[in-house]
């Protein structure tokens, strides 16, 4: 398997501070691994990239592993979904 799921549960919880990193503006690593088409398509938007090369998304649906599942597989990388709701 080319990836690993990984569900940070922190940002579940109401009232829970959100890690400094999502406020800034995307990594240009995270930008660049992952196309914009399939960042439109797939609803979510590229974060940063870690230390141990894991790519960090924001994702509307986190919990769906097949969507994280095949982003991995597709881009053979780490992918670490970070919940974020979506705005109308």
């Amino acid at each position: 398997m080319w990836f690993t799921f990984t569900m940070n549960a922190r940002f579940c919880r109401p009232g829970t501070p959100v890690a400094p990193s999502l406020f800034r503006a995307p990594d240009e690593r995270a930008v660049a691994r992952l196309p914009r088409r399939m960042a439109v398509a797939m609803g979510l938007v590229p974060l940063f990239v870690d230390d141990t090369d894991r790519l960090h998304l924001a994702c509307r649906s986190p919990l769906d592993a097949d969507l994280i599942g095949e982003v991995g597989e597709l881009l053979k990388a780490t992918v670490v979904a970070h919940v974020v709701p979506e705005v109308r």
